[in-house]
């Protein structure tokens, strides 16, 4: 059901990427010091989220440097040893993590999906029991919440429309349960974790978007529940002999889902937060959600900050001198900060060495890093190295300059090509009229969703991100 609220950061400043890797990093860590190693594969983006807003209610996202010291690490086994050490807002989405897990588990358990969901639940059982005394402490109403998920079954079990009720309203119904029990987290999060700021805001941002993601997961299950003859909020309000939605009421659906996703992203704009950070949600959940549903509307390019997969290709030399800079820059960092010792002086041609090979094998990550230690554990990080695995071939091939024949263009060529070039000078400035009208564009702002590409399948499928932007 969840992972809505996945961050695109391939067009972003070195300062979001940072800030975005510390809760997602953070929040993982958090979970396998508190509830084991193997509970981390529970993590997803939505509870990220939380903890994103909660840290910017509080002010401690511009703290970060005096986060522990295992955060600022890329070592994905290097973990806070103590509760002292964990930022509130990461403890309470680390316990919500573990408890919104515990309850689908058991939904599809009672939806009779088989013995590897009742297997997970043995598996976890012992970290959803810490989890929910977690929560007891900090006085969180986890009988309430419990209610809201037995609410949920029973209303569900319900699988005749009730005379009288719209088709609106029964859907509605049937997501409420959902929406309250996601309500308590965003709720009782800022309670505990940003000193109650906004918490009534927080209460209907966390129901709304309890709505958006259970309507949303039961559009994309349509086809696969009428199958399996599973229940689907969806199909008890546009039943269906042909087993898939019709268009009609698919758009139906669609406009539903987009007026929930406006009214969260005018309540995240009220939220007392930097109106920096408060485009960047706003822009990730318009963008995430135009992509679930397939809506891909053109994004104007601009100049500006450019996307990671579209810069020019580098030769391997390129990238050497870059990363010769980079570690060049970290090692004279490090020795102002111990005021020019001996032992650093000593250590420095080893430091420029390890820094120099991190920034040349992680070229994206470096411009982010704040000291030499932090890139000691990029080898250790699993995500990095996941994607080096399946980066580094095209990398190479896109450094290694063509060679072959040199080949003549003749008159006629040239002369297409000018025409050509003269089309897309054409484009472009009716390109740039259009978002002029509009308001702005992704390429000059703090957009979370899209760069100055027009099409990049991985962060520019945000839809009309841009028609608010007024940079």
């Amino acid at each position: 059901m969840f992972g809505l609220m996945k961050a695109r950061t391939c067009s972003a400043t070195p300062e979001v990427k940072r800030l975005r890797r510390m809760h997602y990093c953070g929040a993982c860590k958090t979970i396998g010091r508190l509830y084991g190693q193997k509970a981390r594969l529970l993590l997803n983006h939505d509870t990220v989220f939380l903890a994103e807003l909660l840290t910017a209610l509080s002010g401690d996202d511009q703290k970060l440097g005096e986060w522990a010291g295992q955060y600022r690490s890329y070592n994905c086994m290097s973990i806070p040893r103590q509760a002292v050490d964990m930022p509130l807002a990461l403890q309470l989405a680390a316990a919500g993590t573990m408890v919104m897990a515990e309850f689908k588990i058991a939904d599809h358990i009672s939806d009779r999906q088989g013995r590897r969901w009742r297997l997970a639940g043995r598996a976890y059982r012992s970290s959803f029991a810490r989890a929910a005394a977690h929560l007891e402490q900090w006085k969180f109403p986890l009988a309430e919440l419990r209610q809201c998920w037995t609410a949920q079954i029973e209303v569900e079990r319900q699988r005749a429309a009730q005379p009288g009720f719209s088709w609106h309203d029964l859907l509605m119904q049937y997501a409420w349960p959902t929406a309250t029990a996601t309500s308590l987290f965003f709720e009782y999060g800022a309670k505990i974790a940003a000193g109650g700021r906004a918490a009534n805001r927080m209460k209907e941002i966390g129901h709304r978007f309890g709505e958006l993601v259970y309507l949303l997961d039961s559009l994309e299950d349509y086809e696969d529940d009428a199958r399996s003859d599973a229940f689907n909020p969806l199909r008890v309000a546009f039943p269906s002999t042909e087993g898939r939605l019709d268009t009609r009421n698919r758009e139906k659906a669609i406009g539903l889902l987009r007026e929930i996703a406006s009214q969260i992203e005018s309540e995240i704009e009220g939220l007392p937060i930097p109106e920096q950070r408060a485009r960047m949600f706003t822009s990730r959940l318009r963008s995430n959600l135009s992509g679930r549903l397939g809506i891909k509307l053109p994004v104007v390019s601009q100049g500006g900050r450019s996307c990671a997969h579209h810069r020019p290709a580098q030769t391997l030399r390129q990238r050497l001198r870059e990363a010769i800079t980079v570690g060049r820059s970290l090692t004279t960092r490090h020795l102002e900060e111990r005021c020019g010792s001996v032992a650093s002086y000593l250590a420095a041609p080893f430091l420029f060495t390890y820094a120099t090979a991190a920034a040349f094998v992680f070229p994206e990550e470096t411009p982010s890093l704040g000291s030499v230690r932090e890139s000691f554990g990029m080898p250790f990080n699993l995500i990095l190295v996941g994607g080096l695995v399946r980066s580094w071939p095209g990398l190479i091939l896109k450094s290694t300059p063509p060679s072959g024949p040199k080949i003549t263009i003749g008159p006629e060529a040239r002369e297409a090509a000018g025409e050509a070039a003269d089309q897309a000078q054409m484009h472009a400035e009716h390109a740039a009229e259009a978002t002029k009208k509009r308001g702005g564009c992704c390429g000059c702002c703090n957009s979370d969703c899209c760069c100055d590409c027009s099409d990049c399948d991985c962060c520019c499928e945000c839809g009309d991100c841009c028609s608010g932007c007024d940079c």
